[in-house]
């Protein structure tokens, strides 16, 4: 479903936004989706898999002008709560689906049991992709008592995964800048300093979109 928005002139020559309205089958669906965030804030994962609907097909736009809005109206929930449990859904699903699905040759247990609650997975959503989350679920249940990992162990290794993954990368960073003069390399070490102290805390405050923007239009300035 693609979300119609026009911009229109009017009698004061301004520009205004116009949205395709729902249709019936959207507004049925958006209730049943609203039935189910109530619900299911007393269960694991489902209100993050409505949430996540709801946010990706717009369905907010029947009363409210954004998603963040419209949360906190509707829920009463602040909006990092709505993303945190949009993220969380997120990691539940590329955990089960890597689990019910191991690539061939992998040492991943189908065995191991899944997650339990949004508070458990909350520090995955840090990682990079599914490979990194399966791969600290499986970490994290492997070492815990009963192999039911707590939030703080699961954070742990998280942290653990990402100082490793950024060591890396700035090792890799650092050998490529070795040939350019000294001024140069400290500015870009002050640089990249910053931006694996923002990707270590998952860029919080921080508009992503706009650091890449920025990296972008620095790369094009230097090819000009």
């Amino acid at each position: 479903m693609t979300v119609s928005h026009k911009k229109v002139v009017n009698m004061e020559n301004s520009e205004v936004e116009v949205i395709d309205p729902l249709t019936e089958q959207e507004e049925n669906r958006l209730e049943e989706l609203e039935r189910v965030v109530v619900e299911g804030m007393k269960g694991p994962f489902d209100s993050g898999f409505a949430l996540r609907e709801i946010h990706g097909e717009k369905y907010y736009r029947k009363t409210h002008p954004t998603f963040e809005v419209y949360v906190e109206s509707k829920f009463g929930i602040a909006r990092q709560t709505a993303y945190r449990l949009i993220d969380a859904a997120n990691v539940f699903e590329n955990v089960t689906h890597g689990l019910q699905n191991p690539p061939l040759g992998s040492d991943i247990s189908p065995f191991l049991s899944l997650p339990s609650n949004e508070r458990q997975i909350r520090s995955m959503a840090k990682l990079a992709g599914p490979e990194e989350q399966i791969e600290v679920w499986q970490r994290a249940v492997q070492t815990s008592p009963k192999g039911k990992p707590t939030g703080a162990h699961v954070n742990k290794l998280v942290n653990e995964k990402l100082g490793v993954t950024l060591q890396r990368t700035g090792t890799k960073i650092t050998q490529a800048a070795r040939e350019l003069p000294e001024d140069f390399i400290q500015a870009f070490l002050t640089i990249t300093e910053k931006l694996f102290a923002a990707k270590k805390d998952n860029f919080k405050g921080i508009d992503r979109k706009k650091v890449i923007e920025f990296i972008e239009r620095l790369r094009r300035f230097i090819e000009d």
